[in-house]
């Protein structure tokens, strides 16, 4: 949310925040799935590595619909990319999950 709580309203993205686990296509909202038809773009970013994590399983869900964006973004942790350890700050810049670098991914 901090990397784009600056951006203008016309460069926002529309953000929908996870809250319960399991996810069950059924209990898919229908707003998620109508910005998402008019975005057609489905930019994912979690703190988990991508096997098994969020992204994975929206991405089946929405399969599963027939609901099958044009461009899907997946910004997952890495692991310990240069084998150090720091703080959570630290850990999501090796992996590309700090705010400057998802703006730079949405910009692309």
């Amino acid at each position: 949310m901090e990397a784009v709580q600056h951006l203008s309203d016309a460069h926002r993205p529309n953000l929908w925040i996870l809250t319960e686990l399991p996810i069950e296509s059924a209990k898919i909202p229908q707003n998620f799935l109508d910005d998402l038809g008019k975005s057609d773009h489905l930019f994912i970013v979690e703190e988990h590595i991508a096997h098994g994590g969020v992204g994975q399983i929206i991405a089946r869900c929405l399969l599963e619909m027939g609901h099958v964006p044009t461009k899907f973004t997946h910004r997952h942790a890495l692991g310990y990319v240069s084998g150090l350890y720091g703080s959570q700050t630290f850990h999501r810049q090796e992996c590309g999950l700090d705010p400057a670098s998802i703006i730079k991914k949405l910009k692309e």
